[in-house]
């Protein structure tokens, strides 16, 4: 909750209207005032309840959580320092472009619930019509001072669901009278390793 309120005070020093979607994240508009199509870029923003190491494979870091606890482990930090630094450019130039841009800070990238919330929002309340989304994201594998423009599908993403299996009892005498659950789970987790995980991901 910190995060989005800084982030939505932060966007409103900027003169850029927000929308805070309970329990999913915080939108920011940039409308250039002139017809065009509208663009998404997105950020998430949860950090994690994790106690931050004073130091990274590198040495000592520069840059550390102050909240005890807690920190923005998987880089949120930069990617909320990107898109924001992204808006104050595009806030300064909106007559360069026509259309809008929708700052999208995503909460709870960690679990699927939030996201949940905020897509059906985006699509169906929000009455806005999204042409084409740029996610931001720190990748690991790149050198400092290089970026990478990919298109397709370059990171997974979560998806929870829930699947309930009932059995029969019976006795060991008639196995034929029973129906045992865990003959079914072995059955189905042998068709989901048939789908191929996304590379470095693992089901």
């Amino acid at each position: 909750m910190n995060t989005i309120a800084f982030l939505e005070a932060y966007l409103k020093d900027l003169g850029i209207p927000t929308i805070n979607v309970p329990d999913g994240g915080l939108l920011g508009i940039i409308d250039s005032g002139k017809p065009g199509k509208t663009l998404l870029m997105r950020a998430d923003t949860d950090a994690l309840p994790i106690a931050e190491s004073p130091e990274n494979l590198k040495g000592p870091k520069v840059c550390l959580s102050q909240v005890p606890g807690v920190s923005h482990a998987c880089g949120h930090d930069g990617h909320m320092a990107m898109l924001l630094t992204a808006a104050r450019i595009l806030v300064s130039h909106k007559e360069s472009f026509a259309g809008k841009v929708v700052l999208c800070f995503e909460r709870g990238e960690e679990e699927s619930g939030d996201i949940q919330n905020l897509l059906p929002y985006i699509v169906k309340e929000s009455g806005l019509t999204i042409d084409g989304c740029y996610a931001t994201h720190v990748r690991w594998d790149l050198p400092a001072g290089k970026v990478s423009i990919t298109p397709g599908a370059v990171m997974g993403g979560g998806c929870s669901f829930v699947i309930r299996l009932k059995g029969t009892f019976g006795h060991g005498a008639r196995p034929d009278l029973a129906n045992n659950p865990m003959d079914c789970f072995a059955a189905l987790y042998q068709q989901l390793k048939r789908i191929p995980p996304a590379e470095g991901g693992s089901l």
